[in-house]
């Protein structure tokens, strides 16, 4: 079963919660008992990984210069 992040909109309470597909939407703050909640994006960790040659532009890409922001390391 999937778990989900939710923000109450009443007392802004962030939260997790198992549910399944079906009842994602169907959820109480565990807080102050509101049923006003919305899903939220995960935060998303990265990992960097040690031992490379190359310096890694915070967008991921190698130290020659990206194409998305354009920097040079």
């Amino acid at each position: 079963m999937p778990w989900y992040d939710y923000t109450c909109e009443v007392c802004a309470e962030a939260f997790e919660a198992e549910r399944t597909v079906a009842k994602r939407d169907d959820v109480r703050c565990p807080r102050c008992s509101e049923s006003r909640v919305r899903r939220t994006l995960p935060r998303v960790h990265a990992i960097l990984r040690s031992g490379s040659s190359e310096t890694a532009c915070p967008c991921g890409e190698s130290d020659s210069g990206c194409g998305c922001c354009g920097s040079r390391n």
